[in-house]
């Protein structure tokens, strides 16, 4: 009897068994890479090299209305304003040849994770390689005067809506939503163009996010040239193309379109921004090197360059403004990319939580600014 009852009591628990692994949830799909389409040279959507330029791209999805969602994300990686600088920059940010046919993408571009990345995971997702070295900006062939570069990040920007529209599908309508976003230099890029190509798809609703490309005009560490000087000379090495909703205000002066503060007041599209106020990376291009050991180096992050950055966003009306070196080893350059989109946080917002308030206009809090940790005199 103890026998047939053990047989018994060994049966419910393999059914038990069977039962648990049955209902175990299923593991998330793998994610849908992006795919590698590039340009016909014949159009002059070329990097520095005269290599062809180019995207990857993955389809929306969904009935949820991810087909009329797009986001297009402009890649970073600083910016050369003459001869010199650029004969020194990294072949990566110069050719399209080491491109890889595929690319995996996090953050806002997440396309398989509804919990961390619920407004766009179901988007048409566009990215797009630096290679231009010019803010995204330029329109100049290459000659004798440019070493045989090309400057050509606004044409690129150009042949990429023919194609989308084209090709993939981008309607002009209104139930068409476009973000045109990008971190660093692409933020830069996609602030500068966002009016302008918005003329593309004029009855779409567009948005910008400028991440980690918001430049204040603020002295340079230890009397260095300042950031708006460089910026002046690469305008007109690369013949750069700005909106004239910008430029018909600062005649002889164009350069000032590329400092937030100056160009905010002209664009017409919603922008979204994130600065960080001690970002490192920004810092060192004004001269600043990381670790800051001297009273005079601690003094010029939290006491010159940090105030100057939270002056330039008064206006701004939807902004995550942290106030943090790094992350983990990571310095906080940036979050559209990669987790920090969602995982930085400060007073339990995020710049996915501020974004979607700020665009829903639902009365939600839309900008969050943290105190730097420092007393200035």
């Amino acid at each position: 009897m103890n026998r047939n009852f053990n047989k018994r009591i060994l049966s419910v628990w393999a059914l038990l068994v069977l039962f648990l692994v049955g209902c175990k949830p299923a593991p998330p799909p793998p994610p849908v890479v992006m795919n590698k389409f590039l340009f016909d040279p014949a159009t002059k959507a070329l990097c520095n090299d005269g290599t062809a330029a180019g995207y990857y791209f993955r389809e929306g999805k969904g009935t949820s209305g991810g087909k009329n969602k797009w986001v297009i994300y402009l890649e970073g990686g600083g910016f050369c304003e003459n001869k010199d600088e650029c004969s020194i920059r990294d072949v990566k940010l110069t050719s399209s040849n080491s491109w890889a046919a595929t690319k995996n993408t996090d953050g806002i571009l997440s396309d398989n994770n509804s919990t961390d990345n619920p407004d766009y995971y179901d988007a048409n997702h566009v990215y797009l390689p630096y290679c231009s070295s010019d803010f995204w900006s330029g329109d100049r062939d290459a000659s004798i005067e440019t070493n045989n570069w090309h400057f050509k990040g606004n044409r690129i920007l150009q042949v990429l809506m023919d194609k989308l529209i084209a090709e993939r599908g981008l309607k002009d309508n209104m139930d068409t939503t476009i973000l045109l976003v990008g971190t660093s230099a692409g933020g830069m890029g996609a602030m500068i163009n966002l009016d302008i190509l918005a003329q593309r798809a004029p009855n779409a609703k567009w948005f910008g996010i400028n991440d980690a490309g918001w430049i204040a005009d603020v002295e340079s560490f230890n009397g260095a040239k300042r950031v708006i000087t460089r910026i002046k000379e690469g305008r007109v090495f690369w013949n750069a193309q700005l909106s004239s909703n910008c430029t018909s205000s600062f005649v002889g002066s164009e350069e000032r379109c590329y400092l937030g503060a100056d160009a905010y007041p002209h664009i017409i599209r919603p922008l979204f921004v994130e600065s960080n106020q001690l970002d490192p990376i920004l810092l060192k291009y004004h001269n600043l090197n990381w670790p800051y050991i001297t009273p005079e180096q601690q003094h010029y992050k939290n006491c010159v360059y940090a105030p100057a950055i939270l002056s330039s966003l008064t206006s701004v009306s939807g902004a995550f403004v942290p106030a943090m070196e790094f992350v983990g080893v990571l310095p906080l350059h940036g979050v559209l990319p990669m987790s920090f989109f969602w995982s930085v946080k400060y007073n339990g917002q995020s710049t996915r939580t501020l974004l979607k308030n700020w665009m829903s206009n639902s009365g939600a809090v839309t900008k969050v600014v943290q105190p730097v940790n420092a007393s200035c005199i």
